[in-house]
């Protein structure tokens, strides 16, 4: 008999010949992708503006659904969770290029807004909010709104905030994108360290240098995936 697979064996994340089509069909954004990550992975996905990198990063995410293909989160397809807001929240974390910060709301507020969705109370969302803003180096703007933070300070309360429910899987689009060098090299070490502790990241980038601190690198050309490689790492 074959010796069934174990289950710490099964893809965290895979993508079955994933094909997504747009404006009734008149513009294919992914062609027959199929791709998987395993728990604990590092993957930096690039390509050329357009060529589908933040469409697939959305449908690994539960943000958007395949015209055909599907998408499975260990060996179930996302199609069949029936809460996918649920899931959302206790499996993944976000970080969108555009931030969607909460303007209302301070950054110690606005890392605290994925917890509304657990049964955390009050004190230990406020205790957890502040452990993070702590980690990416915020603790002075704990009280601060977006608008009287930087660029480079929003994006962190946006990485703090995808870390609120401990989520299996990070899935970052253009995490450095609008980020001086040191900012951004700030950006790298956290994402590093969060590998090493366990934590599976997915990051769509432009930036060479991120990209490169990945352990694998997979590229997107005209929505086909055409690599898949390890990447050379020393250290």
């Amino acid at each position: 008999m074959t010796k069934p697979t174990p289950a710490e064996a099964m893809p965290l994340v895979e993508a079955i010949r994933v094909t997504r089509h747009f404006v009734d069909g008149q513009v294919t954004a992914l062609k027959d992708v199929s791709l998987t990550i395993d728990e604990g992975e590092y993957v930096a996905l690039v390509g050329q503006s357009g060529c589908g990198k933040s469409t697939l990063l959305n449908l690994l995410g539960g943000l958007d659904s395949p015209t055909t293909g599907s998408i499975r989160f260990r060996g179930r397809d996302l199609a069949d969770f029936g809460d996918p807001a649920r899931f959302r929240s206790s499996q993944l974390g976000f970080v969108f290029q555009s931030f969607h910060l909460i303007s209302v709301l301070t950054a110690e507020q606005n890392v605290q807004m994925p917890m509304f969705e657990t049964t955390m109370g009050s004190a230990a969302r406020k205790e957890r909010a502040r452990e993070l803003l702590a980690r990416v180096g915020l603790t002075h703007r704990a009280r601060h709104r977006p608008q009287k933070l930087s660029v480079g300070e929003r994006q962190r309360v946006a990485i703090a905030r995808a870390l609120a429910n401990r989520p299996s899987l990070l899935l970052a689009d253009e995490p450095t994108g609008n980020l001086d060098s040191v900012t951004a090299e700030s950006i790298f070490s956290l994402f590093d360290s969060l590998n090493q502790e366990g934590m599976t990241l997915l990051l769509v980038t432009h930036d060479p240098l991120l990209a490169a601190r990945a352990r694998r690198t997979l590229t997107l050309h005209d929505g086909q995936l055409i690599s898949d490689r390890p990447n050379s790492r020393t250290g």
